[in-house]
């Protein structure tokens, strides 16, 4: 079936997860119909031949009969593959219901049909653990949580067909012989749960299997006249790599068997899991209320009606109505209710809902005096709850499973369906037969005890919320090893560290030093020391840096040896500087001032000048560096340079200012690096006149001189002659210097220069900026203006589309921008709220994996804005293009973009949004290049830009 574009907008459905999300609807159809027929002719049996006091010992017994299912499918999913399984868990299930059909022709004994109801549920835990074990495998997160409503609707309508049939079939058919009822609808739940299979066979071995969603490149290809003529063949180039991903989830199933193949796991995650502990106590609590609910609304129906056909009948009428009602719920506004109130919100609408109906149940005798009233507000209650589990809580609770791992997620279906389910059978029958065996069964005793697992359910809501928060937040981060890890306690411990400095290589050296650099000082002295004799230079230059940032003085004896002895000249010069620092002496200095060697002598000039005290060689050190600056000699006058970077007075400013006119490049570009050692208000400007030319040596300079260059680089950003490249690389240059006088020089920048706000809002993020109250509003219009600008870049590409192999380089282009536009959105959530969480999400994104960015996306959405969330994961989110355009209309109520012309003009006039240089360039080249009518003007203007790149496209489209 081709879905029309309306059909697929109402069910939330892409078009290209159609085929896959169509066949598991069907065959969930007839394998809810299957078990719909089974359920109504064994229960409507069950109740004329039984009193209703009876149903407890169905209980109890399904709950042996759910946990020996459970542990017989535990076995074979270990030894059969994922499709395999579900043809045999599928066969066994129309075997079994083939058997109590026959069975009802010899068997009369009560055993066997006190086995025949048990079964049902039986049959229910099989389907449930099938489809769901399929859908969990093919879905990611932020798919299962659109789509589980929608796939899991099939045995609704099938239900409710089963129903009315059955009620059409009492009726019309007068058959009012409950056995030969029971014998037509168990053969009908044959012939449904048979047809199933072919249906299976498909799911499994079609070539063209759509598991999730098409690969990247097709994401943005629109459901149009156009694409329904190339179905044919998009399908056909596809189907190999269909085929293959279907293969790579089942070999995936195949490496999690030897995993998860004992009880003892999958206990271990009950106990050890939070998440899967707390959605396991919810799914108890929830099914218990409804089987207890259920108990008591059955009671009163044979009650209320003591006829077998109207009792059967007002059966199949009831679940009829109830499976009507989830199926219009679970197809329409499931997908979207979770999407606007979030997991929490809307689990909490059966627990809620229950205990207002208790409340009523108190009530009702007050206000009217009729025993009918109370049956009234049970059906209402029983029909809430096949409701609200159906369409709400079980697709919910199965998209809560999906950010798990693939081992835990099975763990968790087996726990939740093979484990407390039976649970609540048990609980739920054992409570009602002590109930009416201590003779306190009562209707307010069962409602106190409802309010009662209501009120639990919703404690544990809320528990399981967190546990689902941080789940997702550990799914998506890599673990990174803290320096309070590394401890040192100990004799032992202290030993093995020395002796791996002694042995160890250059990396396990360098990074034990890392780690003691963190430890208290008293510590680490020792260890540092001793890697001073460690062959490798990094080793002793890393461990030298130690010394002097911790003023080690015990290191004076070895460090004075390392002077005298070490074969490396540079290390020498470096033991110079570290061990007048620690313990200055005029006898070091006297021996290396007039060195031969430029290094040990310039290290002790150095010490010399920065010694605190006065140094008998002061002047003459003063006298040598003055020397280089004014020798011939480019290498004195970078001598010269250096001596100045690295010291502390600034009397040689008027030197280093000199050097910037130095007609030696590296002479000029090493006094640009000592002014940013060794800044000064005077320095600055002259430093920023150098940017041109000097770009990368100026840009490290203002990065090292830090927050004094705020206020100069502001005025050079604000200045018109100022080209964009210099202007935009001032702008990163304040984020990465960052601090309070970063932040408020960017936020003045955002207001006076709003068309450079992309660079200024990235460097925002660099300084780890937090809005403000008074930022809150600003900011947040600054996200709506910048999802409105990915939206239209949308409808862009689908306005290219009809032209793809013509504009397939602009379009890639139109992909880069959305791709940085998504950066700076992520910024903007991260200055609005949660910062850590907002860059787990961004990291996720980065990593170009399905399911860690679909953990990622329900991460955002558990995080910011709901109207941001879900703007965002449409713009960013695989799918068709078309159906992600019409759902940004509330941003975008107009598609501007209908022609190639109207695309290309948008993107050169720039009057909404600064298009980089690349898109620009595609633009007047795509234009060009396809004899489009493009507005000359833009073109023109494009012809005096400071960019090569744009000057000559603008020539050539001229």
């Amino acid at each position: 079936m081709n879905p029309s574009r309306l059909l697929l907008k109402t069910l939330n459905v892409h078009h290209e997860e159609w085929w896959l999300v169509e066949k598991l609807f069907v065959m969930q159809f007839f394998q809810g119909a299957g078990i719909a027929f089974f359920f109504t002719g064994a229960f409507s049996y069950f109740l004329n031949r039984f009193s209703i006091t009876q149903l407890p010992y169905v209980l109890i017994a399904s709950s042996f009969l759910l946990w020996a299912t459970g542990y017989v499918y535990h076995l074979l999913e270990h030894r059969l593959s994922l499709s395999k399984l579900a043809i045999v868990i599928t066969l066994l299930m129309t075997a079994s219901i083939l058997f109590f059909r026959v069975g009802t022709e010899f068997i009369t004994a009560e055993w066997f049909f006190y086995l025949l109801l048990a079964w049902y549920n039986v049959l229910y835990l099989l389907n449930n653990l099938v489809f769901w074990g399929l859908a969990s495998q093919f879905y990611d997160v932020r798919q299962s949580k659109r789509l589980f409503g929608v796939i899991g609707a099939g045995d609704i309508p099938a239900k409710f067909i089963g129903y009315t049939a059955a009620l059409l079939v009492i009726k019309y058919l007068h058959i009012n012989q409950p056995l030969l009822e029971t014998r037509y609808l168990l053969f009908t739940a044959f012939i449904c749960m048979l047809c199933s299979l072919p249906i299976l066979r498909i799911i499994s071995g079609n070539k063209t299997l759509n598991i999730g969603s098409k690969p990247h490149h097709a994401a943005h290809h629109p459901h149009s006249k156009h694409q329904h003529d190339s179905d044919h063949h998009e399908q056909s180039h596809q189907g190999e790599s269909h085929k293959s991903r279907y293969q790579q989830y089942l070999k995936r199933y195949h490496d999690l068997k030897h995993q998860t193949s004992n009880l003892k796991n999958t206990l271990k995650n009950f106990t050890v899991n939070a998440l899967i502990r707390r959605i396991a106590v919810i799914s108890f609590i929830g099914y218990a209320c409804y089987l207890l609910t259920n108990y008591v609304f059955y009671s009163e129906v044979k009650h209320v009606l003591h006829e077998d056909e109207s009792l059967a009948s007002f059966i199949a009428f009831f679940y009829a109505i109830a499976r009507l009602l989830a199926l219009f719920i679970k197809l329409v506004f499931t997908s979207r209710l979770i999407r606007q109130m979030g997991y929490r919100s809307a689990l909490m609408i059966l627990p809620v809902s229950l205990i207002l109906f208790m409340l009523m149940l108190f009530m009702a005798p007050v206000m009217v005096n009729s025993e009918k009233v109370i049956f009234y507000v049970f059906g209402a209650a029983a029909i809430a709850l096949e409701v609200l589990r159906t369409s709400i809580d079980t697709p919910v609770l199965l998209t809560i499973m999906q950010p798990l791992s693939s081992i835990e997620k099975l763990r968790a279906h087996n726990i939740v369906k093979g484990i407390m389910d039976p649970f609540a059978f048990l609980f739920s029958g054992t409570l009602l037969l002590l109930l009416v065996r201590l003779k306190w069964y009562s209707l307010d005793i069962l409602g106190i005890i409802l309010i009662v697992l209501g009120t639990a359910c919703i404690f544990f809501i809320y528990q399981m919320n967190r546990a689902y928060l941080k789940t997702l937040i550990k799914t998506i981060s890599s673990r990174y090893l803290s320096h309070d890890e590394f401890d040192l306690h100990g004799k032992e411990m202290l030993e093995m560290v020395e002796k791996k400095i002694d042995t160890g290589t250059e990396l396990e050296v360098l990074y034990i030093l890392k780690m003691l650099d963190s430890q208290k000082e008293g510590q680490i002295n020792q260890l540092v020391i001793k890697a001073l004799q460690h062959p490798s230079s990094r080793v002793v230059n890393e461990a030298l840096d130690m010394i002097n940032t911790h003023n080690i003085t015990d290191a004076s004896d070895p460090v004075y040896q390392m002077i005298q002895d070490h074969p490396d000249i540079h290390i020498r010069s470096g033991a110079i500087r570290v061990l007048q620092k620690i313990n200055y002496s005029d006898e070091v200095a006297g021996k290396f001032i007039n060195h031969p060697d430029k290094h040990l002598q310039m290290a002790t000039i150095i010490s010399v000048l920065n010694f605190e005290h006065t140094s008998v060689y002061k002047e003459e050190a003063e006298t040598i560096t003055k020397a280089l600056y004014s020798s011939a000699d480019p290498v004195d006058r970078i001598n010269a340079t250096s001596i100045i970077r690295n010291i502390r007075p600034t009397e040689f400013d008027d030197q280093l200012i000199g050097l910037l006119n130095d007609p030696n490049k590296r002479v000029v570009e090493s006094a640009i690096y000592s002014i940013g050692e060794k800044p000064g208000e005077e320095l600055i400007v002259p430093l920023l006149l150098k940017m041109r030319e000097y770009d990368k040596a100026v840009s490290q300079a203002l990065l090292d001189a830090g927050s004094i260059c705020l206020p100069h680089m502001k005025e050079t950003i604000l200045d018109e002659h100022t080209s964009d490249k210099q202007r935009e690389k001032l702008i990163f240059l304040c984020g990465r210097i960052g601090g309070e006088k970063g932040i408020q020089a960017l936020l003045n920048l955002l207001l006076h220069l709003p068309q450079k706000s992309t660079a200024i809002i990235k460097a925002l993020h660099r300084c780890h900026f937090s809005a403000t109250q008074k930022d809150l509003h600003s900011f947040e219009a600054a996200t709506r203006q910048y999802l409105v600008y990915a939206a239209e870049m949308l409808h862009m590409q689908k306005g290219l589309y009809r032209g793809h192999e013509k504009f397939h380089v602009l379009n890639n282009s139109l992909q880069i921008e959305l791709g940085e536009i998504r950066e700076v959105l992520l910024c903007l959530f991260s200055f609005l709220y949660d910062r850590e969480k907002i860059e787990r999400v961004k990291s996720a994104m980065e990593l170009k994996k399905r399911d860690a960015q679909a953990n990622a996306m329900e991460l955002l959405d558990m995080t910011v804005k709901k109207d941001f969330a879900h703007y965002f994961s449409t713009i960013y989110e695989h799918g068709d293009l078309v159906h992600r355009c019409a759902a940004l209309k509330n941003i975008v109520p107009k598609d501007e973009f209908k022609s190639f012309e109207h695309v290309i003009n948008g993107i050169l006039s720039e009057e909404k949004f600064s298009y980089n240089t690349w898109t620009k360039a595609c633009s007047m080249y795509s234009g060009k290049k396809n004899e489009l009518r493009i507005n000359q003007d833009m073109v023109q203007k494009y012809l005096e830009s400071d960019n090569i790149l744009l000057q000559e496209t603008a020539r050539f489209a001229s």
